[in-house]
């Protein structure tokens, strides 16, 4: 009887881990386009209106589908959330995403987040130990990272690696 009741419940994770992409897509919109842009009015009116939305689908959805029920409603609201507030912050997105040098950037902070998650998996699947291999990952990561960054001439790098030398620089002269 209670394996019957785990299966039943590893289906309703599997519906809900759908919620967190989509949840984190809303915050990276919420926090990262809509706050800087000074539209927290919108983000209060999609909060209480996705809300709303999760209780009443709760309501229809509980009764027929139980634990499933509570989890796709959840999936549906987060859906519900991202969508509102891209819809909000399109005009900024709409410029982040049709500059050339952006897309660069993105681009090769993406293929670093690669190269991250191999380097992790590797050093994971072949190191025992938990302290040894989160420090080995860490280093080799944060290395791998910025020499993509480096290898790719990303020029948000460039930035920071010539911002970073100007403050240096300006110490050495006070000394």
């Amino acid at each position: 009887m209670q394996e019957k009741n785990i299966y039943r419940l590893l289906h309703s994770l599997a519906i809900i881990a759908w919620a967190i992409l989509f949840s984190l897509f809303s915050w990276i919109f919420s926090d990262c386009v809509l706050l800087p842009a000074k539209r927290e009015k919108y983000l209060l009116k999609n909060t209480i209106i996705t809300a709303i939305f999760n209780i009443l689908i709760n309501l229809i959805f509980i009764p027929l589908w139980s634990y499933d029920g509570a989890a796709l409603s959840t999936v549906l609201a987060e859906v519900m959330s991202v969508t509102m507030n891209a819809y909000y912050g399109r005009d900024i997105l709409k410029r982040t995403f049709s500059n050339r040098s952006n897309l660069k950037n993105i681009f090769d902070s993406l293929v670093g987040c690669i190269v991250v998650v191999i380097i992790c998996y590797v050093v994971n699947s072949n190191i025992d130990s938990y302290i040894i291999g989160l420090i080995i990952s860490v280093s080799l990561a944060i290395v791998a990272y910025f020499s993509v960054l480096l290898l790719m001439k990303n020029l948000a790098f460039k930035e920071f690696i010539r911002a970073v030398s100007n403050v240096l620089q300006r110490r050495r002269s006070r000394s």
